[in-house]
């Protein structure tokens, strides 16, 4: 997915929330675009996608591929898998605070108070009890983004063993790991 200006992470956002079917879920997504930080963070500090709108650009791009792999896996819910790739890690927007926008990647700070695991899984699951999402589909939800990084030791609280979540784990890992690689060829 290539995302070169805002007016293309805005279509391209708009086009994953349309794939979405449940309209409560739906509704749920929706309110993303209520977080304007989540349009402007960074997605790490040091790793991946550390530049300014790198967050929303990494979730874009595991959403991508997650749904792309779908396509393939007949008994993926892709509704659950949408939504789970849009909020796995919204709480970075909390975690990662820009002090100083002339040096973008070098003067932010880390706030450990919560992880943006389990920040991401209490902000969806709050904004999907308003949207009154089934409680089935919030805990499908929860599940894939509670076991995105795939092991206890990678910081899951949870390992994953649904479809969804081990898509949406795959699909995190591509997008974090292939643009290392990247700047390795490119230098």
């Amino acid at each position: 997915m290539f995302l070169s200006k805002k007016r293309d992470i805005v279509e391209a956002f708009d086009y994953f929330i349309s794939l979405i079917q449940n309209p409560e879920l739906k509704k749920t997504c929706k309110n993303l675009k209520n977080y304007p930080d989540f349009w402007t963070s960074i997605a790490s500090l040091r790793f991946h996608h550390n530049f300014e709108s790198g967050l929303i650009i990494h979730t874009l791009e595991v959403t991508d591929l997650a749904v792309h792999t779908a396509e393939k896996v007949s008994f993926c819910n892709l509704d659950i898998l949408i939504a789970s790739c849009l909020w796995h890690d919204l709480a970075k927007i909390w975690e990662y605070r820009k002090l100083d926008t002339e040096n973008w990647g070098k003067n932010e700070t880390y706030s450990s108070r919560v992880g943006h695991i389990s920040g991401s899984l209490s902000e969806f699951s709050s904004i999907a009890r308003t949207c009154k999402v089934s409680k089935d589909i919030v805990e499908q939800v929860q599940h894939c983004i509670l076991s995105h990084h795939g092991r206890k030791e990678w910081g899951s609280p949870v390992s994953p063993i649904s479809a969804e979540a081990i898509i949406l784990h795959n699909s995190d890992m591509i997008s974090a790991m292939c643009p290392k690689y990247l700047k390795k060829i490119d230098d």
